[in-house]
């Protein structure tokens, strides 16, 4: 199968094909926007690779099967029949010694400590949930390789290269990742139309956070849940959605807890919407169907708890509604990111926001995390207001709504028109 790569995913590959041919000895990082395809690059560098050096074992890791089986479709279609080897539970599937072999980390960590699996190319997708230091299953995985290949190489991809504790993953000892060989910005994507632009909205229904423990960066779950269950804040939010997604065909719902999930999508069932809720408990077969289903129209709002956040593709999602508010910006990230892909018809996808985490972090293609002694993270200011007729986030120099609502003259800052798409910081396509 032969097809014609877009300009950023030619230029990842050129890119870390160079990096090496230059000697480069450390192991390179792609960052790309979610939904500008990832799986594409990953074949492609696979494929190119393999024509230039036959012989070459290649190990592609991800942590979730759906992941890994959108891996291996693109694989399998650039590459000779037999090329390409799965091994992952999830997907029923054990299979050794081709000389490609997609796996779930869970999955292929025995046979690799058994030498059963070996590599000259590890990559691994959404690299930035592998541990910065410690014993975790990636960082395991990839010593054990090395100690029976010492020239093993790593290369990561991901949409959020850092972690909520630790910073940016090319910093700070113990780092897997030493270079950024590409980081495509999402505003260029945007204006080339291969990603959907956000809109964003806030709410003035919002759960007091105050007294809210914060652990490990983000907010204690039993606690969040239950200051999002508090008092009438979830038949209020779900009106709130009732009100501004009435145009929206695909709602996708992020809620924080089970028992959160399930009362938000009650309201919404008993306001006739076709709503379905999915967890990490909730059975493969069963969340497959009710994916499935979405998919198809067949439901208008599919809730869930911290489960589609990677490895979920459905273009046609054109409204996310953020029920979880978060400290983490990789989770904001990757939350948001739900409604960067495009579909026929699809103007846009708008941003619910009941959890301030517009405000909290600032445009999503503007997020930056630095660390530093402490591995600190510093994400970046968050310069927006919410027009108090529609509640669509703006700059906050904004003197004017896109709904025409204009703000009283002593709270002008700056002379520029209002930006309503807040949640995009809204570089030129030129700046990259």
């Amino acid at each position: 199968m032969t097809f014609e790569l877009r300009w950023y995913q030619r230029a990842a590959v050129d890119r870390v094909i160079a990096y090496f041919e230059a000697g480069m000895t450390g192991n390179p990082l792609i960052v790309l926007p979610t939904g500008a395809g990832k799986s594409i690059v990953i074949a492609a560098f696979v494929r190119e690779v393999l024509s230039r050096w036959p012989g070459e074992r290649f190990l592609m890791l991800t942590h979730v099967r759906e992941l890994v089986e959108q891996n291996v479709a693109k694989l399998e279609a650039l590459l000779p029949f037999g090329s390409v080897g799965v091994y992952c539970a999830g997907l029923g599937r054990k299979e050794l010694g081709a000389p490609v072999t997609a796996a779930s980390i869970q999955s292929a960590i025995r046979p690799i400590e058994t030498g059963d699996l070996d590599a000259d190319l590890v990559l691994i997708d959404e690299c930035h949930l592998v541990p910065k230091a410690g014993e975790g299953q990636y960082r395991t995985a990839i010593e054990q390789l090395r100690e029976r290949n010492p020239h093993l190489r790593v290369i990561g991809l991901s949409a959020t290269p850092y972690r909520t504790d630790t910073g940016l993953l090319t910093e700070g000892d113990g780092r897997i990742f030493t270079d950024v060989v590409i980081d495509v910005p999402i505003p260029r994507l945007i204006h080339e139309g291969y990603l959907s632009p956000l809109r964003s909205k806030g709410s003035r229904v919002e759960a007091d956070l105050e007294n809210v423990t914060v652990r490990a960066g983000d907010y204690a779950p039993g606690e969040l849940e239950a200051a999002m269950l508090g008092g009438d804040l979830v038949p209020r939010a779900c009106d709130d959605i009732m009100r501004h997604a009435a145009d929206r065909s695909r709602w996708l719902v992020f809620a924080s807890g089970v028992s959160h999930a399930l009362a938000v999508a009650a309201e919404l069932d008993a306001r006739g919407i076709a709503v379905a809720c999915v967890f990490g408990e909730t059975p493969t077969a069963e969340r497959d169907a009710t994916i499935a289903a979405f998919k198809r129209g067949e439901l208008r709002a599919l809730v869930n708890v911290g489960v589609l956040t990677t490895g979920f593709d459905a273009p046609e999602t054109d409204c996310v509604v953020l029920l979880r508010p978060t400290k983490s910006p990789g989770l904001y990230y990757q939350m948001t990111g739900r409604g960067f892909r495009i579909a026929p018809e699809k103007r846009d996808c708008l941003v619910l926001d009941f959890g301030g985490n517009v405000r909290r972090h600032g445009p999503v293609d503007r997020i930056r995390v630095d660390a530093g002694k402490s591995g600190s993270k510093k994400p970046a200011p968050a310069p927006v207001k919410t027009c108090p007729e529609c509640d669509e986030y703006v700059a906050l120099s904004a003197r004017e709504c896109a709904c025409g609502y204009e703000w009283p003259r002593d709270e002008r800052k700056h002379d520029t028109r209002a930006d309503d798409v807040a949640i995009l910081g809204g570089e030129k396509a030129s700046d990259w």
